[in-house]
């Protein structure tokens, strides 16, 4: 992640409208902000939520509330829950989240 310049800011995520996706099982509802080339996200998944697809980009993931799982290509497994943080670079770890009870992330990537 390269944070390039750009002015200091501040916003309400009660200002940011949602965006919803479906997975193998269950949704996402996401807000999404740009900064230059950084982009921020909070991300609330459903209940038994699977993603469709494995991902490899880089994240930075602050758990705000339930609990994450991360499956990595290959089997390993990060459980995660409240207060905890994931960090992935890049073209590193192939990787796809899923969610038993719901879950609320901010995501930095």
């Amino acid at each position: 992640m390269n944070l390039d310049k750009f002015l200091p800011v501040s916003f309400d995520w009660n200002a940011v409208p949602n965006e919803k996706a479906v997975g193998m099982r269950g949704f996402t509802s996401t807000k999404i902000k740009t900064f230059g080339n950084v982009t921020v996200r909070r991300v609330e998944y459903s209940p038994e939520y699977v993603a469709d697809h494995w991902c490899d980009k880089g994240h930075v993931i602050f758990i705000l509330e339930g609990q994450l799982i991360v499956e990595h290509k290959g089997g390993s497994i990060h459980s995660l829950h409240a207060g905890m943080v994931y960090m992935v670079g890049d073209d590193s770890r192939a990787h796809k989240a899923k969610s038993k009870n719901g879950a609320v992330v901010f995501i930095v990537d």
